[in-house]
């Protein structure tokens, strides 16, 4: 590749690929929010609404098995009902805070390995014209930029690890409990004792459920995608203009060493068992459809 490339245009390619990463997080975020927020409110409502039909039994909004003292009666109802709703909130919150959190990581990491690929691409290609320039003083100042995109590569490495080592149990659990709540919701869908605002309730949390998973396991995949790319904008890089002397053959050697490790991706893992990706969105609703089928089977007998 011949031509001048600024550093300002580097700089507009990195502001462009934050901003896109900006964007997608706030997305996610905010509809993901927006819908943990309004099943939460109807888990809180729906009860309410049935206890103004002329239906004589209370309900709470959530089911109460062990039946300490009357809750039915006065104030007994009322106050069970309050700390019922405080802990579906409480839940809410807890939700969304901890999907949202690893989805922002996983985006602007993602975002990151972009902008190692942009700088990778532009390490060999000259500021100015070869012809006014020191081919060997062109190899020196490629080496340098590619001894500083291979510096933001094992940082980004290093960083993948931490979040490896901090959230991987997390995330087990994560997509356990969306496996079992997308199949006993999706159950309750075709029990013929639930009412329309429980169905109604119960496929929110299905919807939910697959949402967080997605989001989570497709950002996770994007890592893995934007990882294995780095080897790519490395050989795309124009390496093969540099001269052969000292720095020159330095930079191949080294390129050669970037692209064995770019073959590894980065990921996060399900508690070590493996990595997140879309395959593990695959398998999750594959087991849950599995799960459901038995419970349909077993309620059918």
């Amino acid at each position: 590749m011949n031509g001048i490339i600024s550093k300002s245009m580097q700089d507009k390619d990195v502001v462009s690929i934050v901003r896109d990463s900006e964007k997608r997080c706030i997305l996610f975020a905010s509809c993901y929010i927006m819908g943990v927020v309004g099943s939460a409110c109807n888990y809180v409502v729906t009860p309410l609404i049935e206890n103004m039909s002329e239906n004589k039994t209370k309900v709470l909004p959530l089911r109460m098995w062990i039946k300490i003292v009357p809750y039915e009666e006065t104030p007994y109802f009322e106050i069970t009902y309050i700390l019922q709703a405080f802990s579906v909130i409480l839940t809410a919150a807890t939700a969304f805070s901890f999907a949202n959190f690893i989805n922002t990581i996983n985006l602007h990491t993602a975002g990151q390995f972009k902008i190692v690929q942009k700088r990778l691409q532009l390490t060999c290609t000259p500021r100015f014209d070869l012809k006014d320039r020191n081919p060997s003083q062109h190899a020196a100042e490629a080496h340098y930029k590619f001894k500083e995109c291979v510096k933001q590569h094992k940082l980004l490495i290093w960083f993948m690890q931490e979040v490896e080592n901090m959230c991987c149990y997390i995330i087990l659990m994560q997509g356990i409990g969306s496996a079992v709540l997308i199949c006993f919701s999706g159950f309750q869908l075709f029990l013929a004792t639930e009412t329309q605002l429980r169905k109604k309730l119960n496929v929110m949390l299905v919807s939910l459920s697959i949402s967080e998973l997605f989001m989570i396991t497709w950002s996770s995949n994007d890592i893995i995608v934007q990882s294995l790319a780095i080897a790519d904008a490395a050989y795309d890089a124009d390496w093969h203009f540099l001269s052969y002397d000292k720095e020159g053959k330095a930079l191949r050697i080294e390129l050669v060493m970037l692209l064995v490790r770019a073959k590894r991706a980065c990921y996060v893992t399900l508690g070590r068992f493996g990595p997140m990706s879309l395959e593990t969105f695959k398998s999750v609703m594959t087991s849950a459809a599995s799960y459901f089928t038995l419970l349909r089977s077993i309620s059918d007998e």
